[in-house]
């Protein structure tokens, strides 16, 4: 057996030890069950958390998830509404809404509650037009308590070209469903368009019974020890990352936020997997690794906790379903700066394969448990997210019938997070996407984090012997404009 097969085989081997142990005690993996819809539904430990920051920001839209789609072709309005309706009636979460009772949220589940496809005559001229169109649009606030929590717009551009804008509350929904969206919407628009019929299959639960088994079900076995896991993983963390911000802090977090992205080709994407495989981690770890070295000298401090995405649906019954499963977890690793990047390797790997072993405590009860000093002017354990995702495939894509469908973007411009690094892996390539809050930093200082990232990735690979005080952040223009131009304090005066 090979080197790389035999890698896999370890993997897979602990995969299927971490499915055994998922029921409690270990053991064969126990269904979740239906749960009754005679009382009551609380809200999954994600869905409380956005239920209470929507309390305290109604008009905010910073947790509005939103796609746009180009449609060239005829389309065929009835057949779009009635594919909406279709999934509104297939899935509960689409028609769920959050009513207080006793002061305590629940969900609400509307049996009829319809969502009209509004459409619109774009009275714009010009790409700018269309963005400030579809900004206002996206950045609408729902009411978690009247709903529906789902909007779709067609903004009619030509005859055959229109802009097909979906948005949905991050409470009821997230990216992963909207793969299953696109999915199932491709294939409902074809048979309401006289193609064959969507025979979808059955769905085995839904979210409220995900929700009602989550909630119950943290004193098993198995979730008592993932929580002193991450008790003791996150013991005496530091609550704020404080990197260099261009201004001060808010008293009050904001949401304003702004994207710069990058395309890596220095290393290859072939190297950096050899480098990865050679070094017996994965991708992640080693952009991950990178990351957090230029965040520790950014911030002066080794001890540095990221967050990274997962999609919460480790069992396969959730995997069809719409609704807010993912989860976030608290990377931590010192980052002393007498490591070298083989070591800091280690320690990220080590830091990773740990989290992602306790991966089904949700984020949320971490924090209740921890309970972290709260401040309004920052997010609680972690400010900055890191993720690595591969280039949207066919799952993630909208295929109407008889049209072309081609996604477009249209900024929300919000972040909740101070930083967030999202890397796309592509066939070829590598994509650097940094979010950031306009109110804390500059366009051009994440211009220059990008291009220190990339410095730091190509040295890592070239010398990971290398200790990582010695790894060079600054490029010579960095080194001419610090020791050169703004030290040219010269000048000349009058002479009387």
């Amino acid at each position: 057996m090979s080197a790389d097969a035999e890698r896999k085989a370890q993997r897979r081997a602990l995969l299927e030890q971490l499915l055994r142990e998922q029921g409690a005690g270990g053991g064969k993996v126990s269904a979740i069950p239906p749960a009754p819809r005679d009382r009551p539904l609380p809200l999954s430990f994600g869905q409380q958390r956005l239920w209470f920051i929507q309390q305290l920001q109604p008009s905010s839209a910073a947790y509005n998830l939103h796609w746009s789609v180009h449609l060239s072709g005829q389309l065929d309005a009835q057949a779009l509404q009635s594919a909406i309706d279709a999934m509104l009636k297939r899935h509960e979460s689409l028609r769920t809404r959050f009513e207080s009772i006793d002061g305590r949220p629940h969900q609400v589940i509307d049996d009829d509650l319809q969502v009209t496809v509004e459409f619109e005559e774009f009275a714009g001229n010009t790409n700018s037009d269309l963005q400030v169109a579809g900004h206002e649009f996206v950045n609408q606030a729902f009411d978690l308590a009247i709903g529906p929590l789902v909007r779709v717009l067609v903004v009619r551009l030509a005859e055959q070209h229109n802009i097909l804008i979906m948005v949905l509350h991050h409470i009821i929904s997230d990216g992963w469903s909207m793969g299953v969206f696109f999915r199932e919407l491709s294939a409902l628009y074809a048979e309401f368009h006289g193609g064959p019929a969507a025979n979808l299959p059955e769905l085995p639960l839904q979210y409220a019974d995900y929700s009602v088994w989550q909630t119950e079900g943290l004193e098993k076995p198995r979730l008592r020890s993932q929580l002193e896991y991450w008790q003791q993983s996150l013991k005496g963390a530091p609550t704020l990352l404080a990197l260099p911000a261009d201004r001060p802090r808010p008293p009050v977090q904001t949401v304003n936020g702004q994207r710069y992205s990058c395309v890596i080709k220095d290393p290859a994407l072939e190297r950096l997997e050899a480098f990865a495989a050679a070094h017996d981690v994965t991708l992640f770890m080693v952009l991950l690794a990178v990351f957090k070295l230029l965040l520790a000298r950014w911030s002066g401090t080794e001890d540095i906790v990221v967050g990274t995405p997962i999609a919460g649906r480790q069992r396969r019954e959730l995997e069809g379903l719409i609704g807010f499963f993912v989860n976030t977890l608290a990377l931590r690793a010192q980052v002393s700066v007498d490591l070298t990047g083989r070591e800091l390797l280690e320690r990220v790997k080590a830091a990773s394969v740990g989290a992602f072993s306790n991966q089904d405590l949700p984020f949320e009860k971490i924090v209740d448990e921890l309970q972290p000093e709260r401040q309004l002017s920052h997010s609680p354990v972690t400010q900055v997210l890191f993720s690595l995702n591969s280039q949207s495939g066919s799952k993630d894509q909208l295929e109407l019938a008889d049209l072309d469908a081609r996604f477009v973007r249209v900024d929300n411009s919000v972040t909740i997070f101070d930083l967030v690094a999202d890397i796309t892996k592509g066939a070829s390539e590598i994509v650097l996407r940094l979010t950031y809050n306009t109110d804390l930093f500059d366009s051009e200082t994440i211009e220059r984090l990008s291009v220190q990232y990339r410095r730091v990735l190509s040295s890592l690979v070239e010398h990971p012997d290398r200790r990582l005080d010695e790894i060079e952040l600054l490029t010579a223009a960095d080194e001419r404009q610090l020791l050169q131009d703004w030290n040219a304090t010269s000048a000349e005066y009058a002479r009387t």
